[in-house]
């Protein structure tokens, strides 16, 4: 027993001290792997902080040595030799003056070619031009907006028709020609087509022009005769007489002349609010020599709905019946007065 626990210490104390053996060796080896792996990360770490270092050496050296480079390859001197440059332009005057330069050239260059296209006219293939022509080019040279164009064709209005009635006014037109079709009169306008005594503002404006103011049956007999006959005798004259006398005066004076109906009266002020529109009772009074203003101050007469007592203040349809009858009418009827007071009630 003794020899055998003897024995078993002996084993005991050999494995005890291979554990202490494995274990001291173990630790001292991760030490020094430690030791070592600390040691090559200094050594990179510094290697690195060398190589940065050396690195912007470099690029500052270069750096400086491309600037000095680039100042001696680039400068103004080198570039003019080089590109043929010229220097840049101080400020913008030297930019506008540039522009107001060769807009110059352009002018000159664009009346060189028209020139030239005027002289190809007379030296061209028709070599043997007449005076006629030279005038004519001679025109041309003196006004360049001066062009061959086909004269307006004048414009017929219709007035005071039914639906059908007009779609029937509008097929002869286009079958007939001569005529273009308008809603409104304007300086265009020669004839009026009404099928009816209604005064309306195209009659009116008819009236002041001085245009054929006819009825509707001219139009049908025009198309079954298969040509425009005379106007003469589809004439309104029991409707509205003064249209013939302004037809007359206008076809001996000059074309588009106004009438002298209102030519003495003084300044008319025609208010916003009046009846027809503000714009056609300007118009007609205009178109009757008549002044406007669109100041109420600077005014004679006051056309609207409104009394002024300092003024005199007139009823719009005193216009009208002034173009109606070609004549000035008295305004005795017409005169605004001091709105009436209700009289106090009795009990």
């Amino acid at each position: 027993k003794r020899k055998n626990h003897s024995v078993d210490e002996s084993q005991n104390t050999r494995k005890k001290c291979r554990k202490s053996n494995e274990k001291s060796e173990s630790s001292s080896n991760s030490k020094a792997t430690r030791s070592a792996i600390s040691e090559n990360e200094s050594s990179l770490v510094t290697q690195n902080l060398n190589k940065e270092q050396d690195v912007s050496r470099d690029v500052s050296e270069n750096e400086s040595t491309l600037g000095s480079s680039m100042s001696v390859v680039f400068s103004e001197s080198t570039c003019s030799n080089l590109f043929n440059m010229t220097r840049p332009r101080q400020s913008i005057d030297e930019f506008n003056l540039r522009t107001k330069f060769n807009s110059k050239k352009v002018r000159r260059k664009k009346k060189a070619l028209s020139d030239s296209a005027f002289s190809s006219l007379n030296t061209g293939s028709d070599s043997s031009s007449t005076a006629e022509e030279d005038k004519k080019v001679r025109k041309m040279k003196r006004n360049p907006s001066f062009t061959k164009t086909s004269p307006q064709r004048p414009s017929l209005v219709m007035t005071s028709l039914h639906s059908h009635e007009q779609d029937v006014v509008i097929s002869v037109v286009k079958k007939l020609k001569g005529f273009t079709i308008t809603d409104h009169v304007n300086d265009s306008t020669t004839h009026v087509v009404c099928g009816g005594p209604r005064r309306t503002l195209n009659i009116l404006h008819g009236i002041t022009r001085g245009c054929w103011v006819l009825r509707k049956e001219w139009v049908m007999e025009s198309l079954e005769a298969k040509k425009w006959l005379p106007e003469e005798g589809y004439e309104v004259t029991d409707w509205f007489p003064s249209a013939q006398e302004t037809r007359f005066s206008r076809q001996t004076s000059q074309e588009n002349a106004p009438q002298l109906l209102f030519s003495s009266m003084g300044v008319f002020y025609v208010t916003p609010k009046a009846v027809p529109p503000r714009h056609h009772l300007m118009e007609l009074i205009q178109r009757c020599a008549g002044k406007v203003t669109s100041s109420s101050s600077k005014a004679d007469i006051y056309v609207g709905s409104d009394f002024l007592p300092e003024k005199t203040s007139v009823n719009p349809l005193w216009i009208l019946d002034c173009v109606t009858q070609n004549r000035v009418m008295s305004m005795d009827s017409y005169l605004l007065g001091r709105p009436k007071r209700e009289s106090s009630p009795e009990y």
